[in-house]
């Protein structure tokens, strides 16, 4: 289940690190600034506004779901 996001994640690095080899400081710098700014409103909801998007359901909701998925096929 996390394989797929792992790969995607290691694809996104390989190619930053491959087009940060070709860029001058200033767009560099730009670059990570605004990287940087993505974390802003992830780390807000995150800690300070306790978004239920973060939180891991429970195991027993969890089979829950897949009970009721599999009565609906």
């Amino acid at each position: 289940m996390g394989l797929w996001p792992v790969l995607g994640a290691l694809f996104m690095i390989y190619i930053f690190i491959e087009a940060y080899k070709g860029l001058n400081n200033t767009t560099r710098l730009v670059g990570l600034g605004a990287m940087a700014l993505g974390f802003i409103p992830i780390a807000y909801y995150w800690f300070v506004k306790r978004n239920p998007y973060f939180n891991m359901p429970a195991k027993e909701d969890r089979h829950a779901v897949l009970e009721e998925l599999e009565q609906n096929l």
